[in-house]
């Protein structure tokens, strides 16, 4: 999770490579959703995880009811702008609510097991001709809940099959 925040905070800020890595050039400001199980899932998890990896990066949250982090502003790199509403926009998602259907995105990240139609969902709101990044992070408790991955992701044991990687890390 925490790796992932670092990573969907570069993109949002257009950053050109995190820790030496050189990242894919996306549009900025850019729109990337990040989706969890639930609000209050995410609020100790993911949302956190943003936070701690923004720090003093200038950023604008943008809260629903009862403090929900409904999505986060982030300032581009190159961005002479100090009107959060032109910044980039990270939403927060909850797959116990609406599919993100109409959305148009830049990336999208998955923090914990998603659910297959709502990733599928998900991961057909790229921008045309655009690169559209994709990524997720689970630890897999549940079977039942990740077993649907292991045939969308089959054969790639070897990088790059098909466009995709599997990376897989501990500690």
């Amino acid at each position: 999770t925490h790796v992932a925040a670092h990573l969907a905070v570069a993109l949002a800020r257009g950053a050109g490579e995190l820790c030496g890595v050189r990242l894919p050039v996306l549009e900025s400001p850019n729109v990337g959703a990040v989706l969890g199980k639930s609000y209050k899932q995410m609020a100790e998890s993911s949302i956190k995880a943003l936070r701690e990896a923004l720090g003093d990066w200038p950023h604008k949250l943008e809260m629903g009811a009862q403090g929900t982090v409904l999505a986060i502003r982030v300032k581009p790199e190159r961005s002479r702008s100090d009107d959060w509403k032109t910044w980039s926009r990270i939403l927060i998602l909850p797959q116990d609510g609406e599919k993100p259907v109409g959305m148009r995105l830049d990336w999208a990240w998955a923090d914990e097991p998603p659910k297959e139609d709502y990733w599928h969902e998900l991961r057909a709101r790229g921008k045309a001709n655009r690169p559209f990044l994709k990524f997720i992070t689970m630890t897999p408790e549940d079977r039942s809940e990740w077993a649907w991955l292991e045939r969308e992701f089959a054969g790639c044991g070897k990088p790059g099959r098909a466009g995709r990687i599997e990376l897989r890390l501990s500690g």
